[in-house]
């Protein structure tokens, strides 16, 4: 060991920092000893920071002090004793505003290093102003190479928290913050804020924005203007005000479902709880702010938010945000007596409607309670439901601290309802019901319509506690029920007959009840101290339930006693019941509440050519659905079943034709969570062309006894088998496909797109592999696609053209690489355009069909008179343009640009070459020992290297899930001499006898998850080069460098555009 120290004090970069080190500051070094080499290194001393970190502009912290930051090899890899802002002399600042510093805190995480700075800012160097507040982390990277840290102190990451500001200016008081955020998984980079300043007599202004990027940029703003009462009368004599106006936009956002009335009712509540980044959105906001004119009695704020599809400018959704309050001042509804909240809203794209409205009442000392109602309407699943509170979240009014009211409403789907509640765990303590589920079984309350339920409990949280002098008291009570009220299609004898309640409409539920009382003395003496019971007594009773026709109940009563602190004490528990020879719990079909099928799209008209129909179900498809069920005697019953689809069709409406389904062009692929199955077509659908989708989906029920799967049949009148047929939705397609970046229609291409080094030599094959063949691209032979090539180099640009084939069923183009300049950037365009000569006939039929009785030489189209032009034909629009053989039309269609990229030659046009320019002497250099398995790395210098698609390929997923790998275009094929001389037959050959013997759990499969990352069993190879050397794929940067030349090009592109257009 050894220690080093300064005789003199060092100045050292940090960051963008300047440490000034003293002297007392030592370095210790231990080596030796079967130990790994250690470094500590223990400053004392200060730091300066005067840098431009963005984006708080100039930072300008002097005189920091430190004690002890510790830098070292080994964990904890960076700590402090003490770390001080210093004196207020010199002076700090932040963009040139002065600060008070606090003393910095510092960081440390697994990748990241570096110190937290908390501050006041003065933003006019007035004492009587407020100051602003804000936080940031200078951050340094931290890699590990060895084991051992490597400190990235030369790039600081600056992060922003919060920036606030809170306090009054002259006569108006400001509040708002400004907040960053980086790296969010929902909004990814950017910042938000808001701003609340209120003026003398009342005037407020309020506004809110946010600014961030994820793929897209997105952006939203909001401001309201408030004004004192009496506002501006709308109405006299009608003592109406309006108090505030207001508007807003957002660009590529959408809305979230709508809260919950606990989230409307939450204070914190902001905008990034109503909206998430998705593009393709736009949408206004206009506000108005409405009361009596004391601005006391009632107040209400409502906001029209509309959304746009900026795709189509159609309307998304239309949305009506509504705040109330009572008994307050003027938009101080935070102490309102009573507050309410609503939004509704109507979904035009997915046809959903829905609404979201709650009540708050608090008046102190007396109640605080709230009830909401929640709407929910989905067109196409036609699914639905209503709730006026639920089990969870019930209408609830409390009544002076200790009584409180709850109650429930609740009608619609079976799949969007909660299941019915577990009773008060006074009631499951005392009556000894030890169930963690309900009476009914889950698959028993499947098609529930309605359910209610009410109570009233002294309190919610149990016995209450009551005093007086030294006696003491403990009381509580509660009474409730849960009811479900269905509609069966069995009786409770199991058959069509009979049926229960009203036309099959029969209840099911729970009536509970409990009582507790507790009374005694409680002392403090020097003898004694806490409580003696005189009394103790308790009771439950917890029944199950069915009514109306036949009206029957069962269940536990339960109590306890305790009498003078446990002399006589007891309890008991028996079974209580009435009518219970007519007890009815009618079978219940599963499947009957909610439909099989729950939506299917695409509908409309311009659906893209390359689309797959969808269809998602209410349930599993193609998997086991187990439900417990419960017989007539109400004992559990496991039941497995699973749908089956039987049919799923794409039919042309107009030829009546099948040209898609089953075994015909397609392939049904189902999710991986078995909700959703798709049409996946093997060929793009044809363009302008009206479709209808048809399904079928029946249910089989398991034969425990068989082993087999049966139809399932419900034994109701009729008794059919449970199945669904759709055949209701329609849809159009659109054009053919424009560019092949677009509607998801290529899958990969070679070369690969951004491709740095390309071997032309060792492939001349190129080619684009499309998601499934697009015939139309070729328009029965009146189109071609052509390949252009524009090579960048220094001595000018170089362009060659070559003919694009269908390939592979029509999965690829495929076309040659023309000879290319070496070590160039070259872009590759893809052109439709149409065939010269099938052009030139097309016009010639069109002239001589609509000008067959006129003269062709004629030069100007106009001088044909009107009713003569219109008896002959009406196919050609006229203009006062002169014929020049090729109309306006037909230039439109000459060429499209249907696809581009680039990529980057080779210095070299085969590896052989490329190889040959590398040195071959190299050593190997040992980077890590695990047991007997040593790993070594050799780096070469070579004229050039390798990117990632020689390295390590590329992996590629269609619209349905599948996914299709490319292997890497380079690997190292060196013989293996210890695997071909010795492990191959002597070590993993019986791997394969044993596996084939049948002892799977010695099979080479397991045996090379046993090995993992340690290269597997057999080896694929001796070497492998490291996917981290390799070079990146073309950057933008790149790209953008070559753009200027390319100018010319895109605006030839942009203009060929526009005209088809």
């Amino acid at each position: 060991q050894f220690v080093i120290k300064p005789k003199d004090d060092i100045v050292a970069p940090l960051w963008i920092a300047r440490l000034n080190i003293l002297n007392t500051s030592n370095i210790r070094v231990t080596a030796g000893g079967g130990t790994a080499l250690e470094a500590v290194a223990t400053l004392n001393g200060s730091m300066d920071i005067n840098a431009n970190l963005r984006p708080l502009s100039v930072v300008n912290f002097k005189a920091m002090e430190f004690e002890e930051l510790v830098v070292q090899t080994k964990a904890p890899y960076l700590k402090v004793k003490t770390f001080k802002a210093g004196l207020a002399s010199p002076q700090k600042s932040v963009g040139g505003f002065p600060v008070s510093l606090k003393d910095p805190e510092m960081i440390l995480t697994t990748d990241q290093a570096g110190l937290r700075f908390t501050m006041d800012m003065d933003l006019a160097g007035m004492a009587t102003l407020p100051k602003a507040s804000c936080t940031f982390d200078l951050l340094g990277k931290i890699s590990f190479a060895g084991g051992r840290p490597d400190w990235g102190w030369d790039k600081p990451e600056v992060k922003v928290s919060r920036i606030s500001l809170d306090g009054p200016v002259g006569p108006v008081k400001v509040k708002g913050f400004v907040e960053f955020f980086d790296g969010d998984a929902t909004y990814g980079n950017g910042v938000r804020g808001g701003l609340k300043a209120e003026m003398m007599a009342g005037l407020e202004l309020e506004a809110n924005a946010m600014f961030g990027r994820k793929e897209f940029s997105y952006w939203y703003v909001d401001a309201r203007l408030k004004l004192p009462p009496p506002g501006i009368p709308l109405s006299p004599p009608v003592p109406l005000s309006a108090f505030g106006f207001g508007g807003g936009a957002f660009y590529n956002l959408k809305q979230k479902n709508l809260p919950t009335a606990q989230e409307l009712f939450d204070e914190k509540f902001t905008v990034t709880d109503l909206y998430e980044p998705a593009a393709g959105n736009v949408g206004f906001s206009a506000t108005i702010i409405l009361g009596m004119s004391d601005g006391e009695l009632f107040q209400a704020e409502g906001k029209l938010i509309t959304v746009i599809d900026v795709r189509n400018m159609a309307v998304r959704s239309v949305e009506i945000n509504v705040k109330t309050a009572q008994l307050a001042a003027l938009m101080k509804t935070k102490d309102a007596a009573i507050k309410g909240y609503g939004i509704i809203r109507y979904d035009f794209a997915q046809n959903i409607f829905e609404a979201s409205i709650g009540t708050e009442v608090d008046v102190k000392a007396v109640m605080k309670g709230s009830s909401w109602l929640s709407f929910h309407v989905n067109g196409g699943s036609k699914q639905w439901f209503i709730k006026i509170g639920e089990p969870d979240h019930p209408n609830s009014f409390p009544m002076y601290g200790f009584a409180s009211f709850n109650s429930y409403f609740m009608a619609g789907s079976a799949g969007l309802l909660p299941e019915m509640p577990l009773p008060p765990s006074e009631v499951i303590r005392q009556t000894g019901y030890a169930g963690s589920r309900p009476f009914y079984a889950e698959g028993q309350m499947r098609g529930l319509k309605l359910a209610f339920g009410a109570n009233m409990q002294f309190t919610d949280q149990g016995p209450q506690d009551f005093s007086f002098l030294i006696f003491y008291a403990r009381l509580g009570a509660g009474i409730g029920f849960d009811l479900t009220l269905q509609q069966f299609q069995t009786g409770c004898d199991g058959t069509a007959n009979n049926l229960p309640g009203i036309n099959g409409w029969y209840a099911n539920g729970q009536l509970w009840a409990w009582l507790y009382g507790e009374a005694g003395i409680e002392l403090d003496a020097w003898f004694f101290k806490g409580r003696a019971t005189i009394l103790k007594v308790g009771a439950a009773a917890l029944l199950r339930a069915g009514l109306p026709n036949p009206v029957w109940f069962e269940g536990w009563f339960g109590g306890e006693y305790n009498v003078l602190g446990g002399l006589v004490k007891g309890n008991l528990r028996f079974n209580v019941n009435f009518n219970q020879e007519k007890k009815c719990v009618p079978e219940a079909n599963p499947f009957v509440g909610d439909p099989l099928i729950s939506q299917i799209n695409p509908t409309g008209e311009g659906i893209s050519i390359m689309a797959n129909p969808q269809v998602a179900f209410n349930f599993p498809v193609d998997k086991d659905l187990d439900f417990v069920l419960q017989d007539r005697d109400g004992n559990d019953r496991l039941q497995r079943f699973k749908l089956v689809i039987t049919q799923y069709e794409l039919v042309n409406t107009k030829t009546g034709v099948v040209e898609f389904g089953i075994g015909k062009n397609s392939e049904v692929v189902v999710s991986h969570d078995n909700y959703l199955a798709s049409l996946f077509t093997t060929v793009a659908l044809n363009p302008q062309t009206n479709y209808r989708v048809v399904i079928n989906v029946k249910v089989q029920e398991w034969v425990f006894d068989g082993n087999r799967y049966r139809d399932y049949v419900f034994p109701s009148k009729g008794g059919k088998v449970v199945q669904q047929s759709d055949d209701r939705t329609t849809f159009k397609t659109g054009d053919c496909v424009k560019n092949l970046a677009e509607q998801h229609t290529l899958l990969a291409s070679y070369p690969f797109n951004g491709q740095r080094f390309v071997l032309q030599d060792e492939e001349r094959n190129g080619k684009l592999m499309l998601q499934k063949p697009v015939p139309c691209l070729f328009g029965d032979n009146v189109y071609e696609v052509v390949a252009k090539f524009t090579s960048f180099g220094p001595s000018g640009n170089q362009e060659q053209e070559v003919p694009v084939a269908m390939g592979l069923a029509g999965k690829e183009l495929n076309f040659r690489l023309p000879r290319l300049p070496n070590d160039a950037i070259t872009l590759v365009r893809f052109v439709q355009k149409r065939k010269p000569k099938a052009a030139g006939n097309q016009l010639a039929t069109q002239v001589v069909s609509a000008f067959r009785t006129q003269n062709l030489y004629a030069r100007d189209v106009a001088a044909v008179r009107q009713p003569e032009f219109l008896a002959n034909t009406s196919t050609i629009e006229t203009r006062r343009t002169s014929l020049s053989g090729t109309s306006l039309t037909e230039k439109a269609f000459e060429e499209i640009e249907i696809y581009r990229y680039f990529f980057k030659t080779s210095k070299f046009n085969v590896l052989s070459d490329k190889l040959a320019n590398a040195n071959d002497e190299v050593n190997a250099v040992k980077t890590s020992a695990v047991g007997i398995l040593e790993s070594y790395d050799v780096a070469f210098d070579a004229a050039e290297g390798f990117d990632v698609f020689d390295v390590s390929g590329g992996t590629y997923q269609n619209d349905v899930g599948k996914q299709f790998a490319i292997r890497p275009i380079v690997h190292l094929a060196e013989e293996d001499r210890w695997y071909k001389n010795y492990a191959g037959d002597y070590l993993y050959k019986s791997y394969w006898l044993a596996s084939l013997g049948g002892y799977y759990g010695i099979s080479l499969a397991n045996a090379r998850d046993l090995v993992g990352n340690y290269g597997g069993a057999p080896p694929t190879g001796p070497v492998n080069l490291v996917s981290w050397s390799a070079e990146p794929p073309l950057s933008q940067s790149e790209i953008r460098a070559v753009s200027a030349a390319s100018k010319s090009i895109t605006n030839e592109t942009s203009a060929i555009k526009s005209i088809g257009k």
